[in-house]
């Protein structure tokens, strides 16, 4: 064997020991980012599921909180028909009792000062 064929067997040699150790460290530095991807992977799926199952009890808060707010103004709305119906009833009683004499007008006027101070009323049980 020439002295050529000797340094080219020998830098083959090296060569491969190189590669060799070069690809177990490439092997591991993989692993390592798999068990790592792995964790942060595991940890995403944590966060998705506290943050869904958060998302949900706002979800739940908010439509209930809904549910009252749509209740009360069923409340107020109702009773402020109520109050109408009164006024409109006791208006028309008093027009009926007027036709027989001139309707006062302030009657009239206490009427509607009554209906505008339930109006008011409800406004502010409303803004409240």
């Amino acid at each position: 064997m020439s002295k050529n064929d000797m340094g080219m067997d020998r830098f083959k040699q090296i060569q491969e020991i190189i590669l060799g150790e070069f690809a177990d460290a490439w092997e591991k530095k993989l692993d390592d980012l798999n068990k790592r991807l792995a964790q942060l992977n595991s940890t995403m799926e944590k966060n998705f599921s506290t943050f869904d199952q958060r998302l949900q009890e706002l979800e739940s808060a908010l439509n209930s909180r809904i549910g009252e707010t749509e209740s009360g103004l069923t409340k107020k709305i109702t009773t402020l028909r109520s109050d109408f119906e009164t006024f409109r009833d006791t208006f028309s009683t008093e027009t009926a009792q007027g036709l027989g004499r001139k309707l006062d007008i302030q009657t009239i006027s206490s009427l509607f000062a009554e209906l505008s101070d339930r109006l008011q009323n409800h406004d502010s049980e409303t803004a409240g």
